[in-house]
């Protein structure tokens, strides 16, 4: 079985464009992946998108305080299952082979790919 790939979309008032995202990432031909959504405080409604039940591949997380794009980033790591990382900014469309053709060139190149809690926990180990 392929790796599951979890995709952190940071987001911050992208309520209109924010739909579109996250569906280019659930149709990818890679299917093996998570969706992490991690609203940074939106003020336009971006958390009514999750009010009802979805794809329960899509997880939804939200800052009550606006921090910026790069916390949103580390909270969406810190709770991803998957193997690997992958990020998306919430008003980019991917091609649906993105994901496979990643996954297929990482494992193509022997590259080490490491989840960042997993990565964080053997870097403590060695000290």
């Amino acid at each position: 079985m392929n790796d599951l790939i979890s995709v952190v979309i940071p987001t911050y008032n992208r309520k209109d464009k924010l739909p579109a995202c996250i569906q280019s990432v659930l149709a990818q031909t890679y299917a093996n992946l998570e969706v992490i959504v991690v609203d940074d405080a939106s003020t336009d409604g971006t958390q009514h998108l999750f009010d009802a039940p979805g794809d329960p591949r899509v997880h939804y997380v939200r800052y009550e305080q606006n921090r910026g794009a790069c916390y949103a980033r580390n909270l969406g790591a810190q709770h991803a299952r998957g193997s690997i990382l992958a990020f998306q900014d919430s008003d980019d469309l991917w091609h649906t082979d993105k994901l496979q053709k990643q996954y297929d060139l990482l494992m193509a190149t022997g590259a080490e790919a490491k989840n960042a809690k997993k990565a964080a926990k053997e870097e403590k180990a060695e000290e």
